[in-house]
């Protein structure tokens, strides 16, 4: 951990250097360097001397990736015509000759110089030289190996190759093969059957175990803000087949965000862009209706019905904190007060825009704490359910409540989530449905909005456990949630980029897999002007199996 007795960051550029990593170095005036973190490997120089690097140092970075050098120095000097630059583009140019995986691996810099030593003998005292902060690899593929057990499965279903096929996803995607669409990597044919497999990733929680990497441009900071993304493949006899004609996605996407594009990743994490998106507000109806109304029942659906009093302030159970103004209403007891999920509220808006005359009586009240909330006639209330979530109402679990009723739906086995689909019933318009995405590679794919962290502060951290004190080692990644964005950050655990005015959380794993938590309130008490700062998180292991369990924990 950098303890600074006195902290002055100074960013800014230092082009009296000729090395390219030092022209792009952040940069600090400190007066002395310490650090704790975990791995890292220091190189010595010495006081006024060249790097010492023991060949038995080397070893640590065996089979590891080198992702950020500090390179530490001291400001004093004992004559005034002393070349501090020149001494320090030695040093950089001596240590790239004895470690050339640094040209390789073409990690960021930090530059830190000294200023706290008054004399020869104080600043022989001090640290001079490089600290190597190294880990395992976390390209796409290495990560999604390392999530591969917690991560979202595939669903899967069987196409005919010589008829083609559709198949529909609990999300209200659509997927379109063509016949002869796949063949075996030799480039043989595939008669018969494969197996279509098909997955999304619709949250931050499955895309933080996806692996996935959301920058799009690392040189113009340009991040991701997801509208959804999906994998799919297909393999047939234990092989992964080659899709020789496009498949055609019909892509139900999370919000019809402004500035949506749709994009392509290659094997090795990187993206490119297909086809701007625009959303329209009755959405795209053309699609293939689920068997069973599947896309009715992709989520436990919970459905609260409270009769209405608007006489009565409205401030315990699950309404605590409603704002009765917000809710007047001149019935009393002649209305339901409805709390709905907000893709349930999609399916309200489309419906009403669409001329439903029984849902023109409701009130739309909009989104308070995060539910959305309606206004129902009792009368209507039955019809309201059945139409939001598409089953009739006895199909229903039903719980009855003081003055109300609520209303669940019984969920899906994850074996059902792709279905076959016959003939070419179209599906009722969704708002977010995207038609006609072509996928000309297996792989994966996203409708994302680019962004920038507005507000971004570097962390530099050291953790601990935080129920046994003891200091983490052989850390893996981090990755940063910002509540306000549908997005997973993966960074080495070292060094961090956090939005100041987010509402974060972080995720920890370390090498043997075990996973760490520090919730959205413990982040907040983090002082961020602090850039060494100590993270005490949260052993969460024995909770996290699925991106479900990561979602429940972090509250999405």
């Amino acid at each position: 951990m950098l303890k600074f007795l006195s902290l002055i960051l100074l960013f800014h550029s230092i082009n009296s250097f000729s090395q390219d990593e030092l022209s792009k170095a952040q940069t600090a005036d400190i007066s002395k360097y310490s650090n704790t973190q975990s791995n890292t490997l220091f190189i010595s120089t010495g006081f006024n001397e060249a790097p010492i690097l023991d060949k038995t140092q080397l070893e640590k970075l065996k089979d590891r990736k080198i992702y950020h050098v500090d390179f530490v120095y001291t400001a004093y000097r004992e004559s005034e015509t002393f070349d501090q630059n020149k001494l320090n583009q030695s040093r950089v140019s001596s240590l790239k000759e004895i470690l050339p995986q640094l040209t390789t691996d073409e990690p960021t810099w930090s530059v830190f110089k000294q200023i706290g030593a008054k004399s020869r003998d104080e600043a022989k005292t001090y640290f001079h030289g490089f600290v190597i902060h190294y880990g395992a690899f976390l390209e796409y593929q290495q990560q999604n190996a390392f999530f591969q057990e917690i991560q979202t499965p595939f669903s899967t279903v069987q196409i005919n190759n010589q008829t083609g096929g559709r198949a529909a996803y609990i999300s209200g995607s659509s997927i379109e093969m063509d016949k002869y669409a796949v063949t075996f990597p030799d480039g043989s044919p595939v008669e018969g059957f494969y197996t279509l497999k098909y997955r999304e990733f619709r949250n931050q929680s499955e895309i933080a175990l996806s692996g996935i990497p959301m920058v799009f441009s690392s040189e113009n900071e340009e991040l991701f803000n997801s509208a959804g993304m999906y994998e799919i493949r297909a393999e047939r006899d234990g092989q992964e087949l080659i899709l020789k004609k496009p498949a055609i996605v019909n892509f139900q996407t999370t919000d019809p965000l402004d500035g949506v594009a749709f994009y392509d990743m290659d094997k090795n994490g990187h993206w490119d862009e297909n086809q701007k998106i625009e959303f329209t507000d009755e959405g795209n109806p053309t699609g293939f209706r689920m068997s069973a109304n599947l896309w009715s029942r992709k989520s436990p659906k919970k459905i609260t019905l409270r009769k209405y009093n608007n006489n009565k302030d409205i401030d315990e159970g699950d309404a605590e904190g409603y704002d009765r103004r917000i809710l007047s209403s001149s019935a009393d007891y002649n209305e339901y007060m409805v709390e709905i999920d907000k893709v349930s509220h999609g399916r309200y808006k489309q419906l009403k825009q669409n001329g439903d005359s029984i849902l023109f009586a409701t009130k739309d009240q909009g989104l308070i704490k995060k539910n959305y909330t309606i206004l129902v006639p009792v009368e209507n209330a039955i019809y309201f359910v059945e139409q939001i979530t598409g089953l009739p109402i006895d199909s229903l679990e039903k719980e009855t409540i003081d003055k109300g009723i609520i209303y669940k739906t019984k969920g899906f086995n994850s074996d059902t989530k792709l279905v076959n689909v016959l003939g070419d019933e179209p599906i009722p318009p969704s708002p977010g449905l995207v038609r006609g995405l072509k996928s000309d590679n297996f792989g994966v794919y996203n409708c994302d909005q680019i962004f920038r962290i507005l507000h971004p502060i570097p962390l530099t951290p050291t953790y601990f456990d935080l129920e046994t004190g003891i200091k983490l080692e052989n850390l893996y990644v981090a990755c940063v949630i910002d509540m306000d964005m549908n997005a997973s950050l993966s960074y080495h655990p070292n060094h961090l980029v956090v939005n100041e005015r987010g509402n974060n959380q972080l995720v920890l794993f370390n090498e043997k897999r075990e996973v760490f938590l520090m919730d959205e309130a413990a982040f907040k008490n983090v002082d961020l002007k602090q850039m060494d700062a100590q993270l005490n998180v949260l052993n969460v292991t024995h909770k996290i199996k699925s991106p479900a369990d990561l979602q429940e924990l972090l509250k999405i």
